[in-house]
């Protein structure tokens, strides 16, 4: 397992976590991702992902997970996506992130303009299986710029299609801007 040895200020090597290595990922994103397997599990949340990118030796891949969590009792489910890259080989752990700026390295520019449009129809596929009473989403970080919003904006657009109103739209006391949305 390749690691890359950090010097300590007390002389010892520490290990660079393995995800921080620059990598070139390639985008196996070409179009929107219109084909979606729902799974669910014990507690009743539901998940779906699409393959993103992978590196050229195609050991690290990157994936979207979108899920639907159980939230603030029945019927109520939180809508989130986040990107996770793993190994096939498992000689790394995995990276998971949910902040738009971490996802920069993993992510190829070729396949940005496809990943909002693919949440959006993993979303739709999430909420065709589980049909949820009132549906929660809430920005990862705070004080998100005008244009980070607009996933969000595409996001509710499409529940709305679904037959979902808006409910809520605040910002928490973290400063995180939430959607609670209802089925009419």
């Amino acid at each position: 397992m390749e690691q890359l040895l950090q010097p300590t200020p007390l002389g010892r090597k520490t290990f660079k976590p393995a995800w921080e290595k620059p990598m070139l990922y390639q985008s196996l994103l070409a179009a929107t991702e219109t084909d979606f397997t729902v799974t669910r599990d014990a507690l009743d949340d539901a998940e779906t992902s699409f393959i993103v990118a992978a590196t050229e030796d195609e050991n690290r891949i990157v994936t979207c997970r979108c899920r639907l969590q159980q939230f603030d009792g029945p019927g109520s489910y939180e809508f989130s996506f986040s990107i996770l890259v793993t190994t096939v080989d498992g000689t790394e752990l995995p990276f998971e992130t949910q902040d738009y700026r971490m996802t920069r390295p993993f992510i190829p520019d070729e396949a940005r303009p496809y990943i909002i449009p693919s949440v959006i129809n993993a979303a739709k596929a999430l909420v065709e299986e589980v049909k949820p009473d009132l549906i929660y989403r809430v920005t990862k970080s705070r004080g998100q710029p005008v244009k980070a919003l607009r996933k969000h904006e595409l996001i509710t657009s499409a529940l709305e299609d679904m037959n979902y109103e808006i409910d809520e739209v605040e910002t928490d006391p973290s400063g995180r801007r939430f959607w609670s949305m209802k089925r009419k």
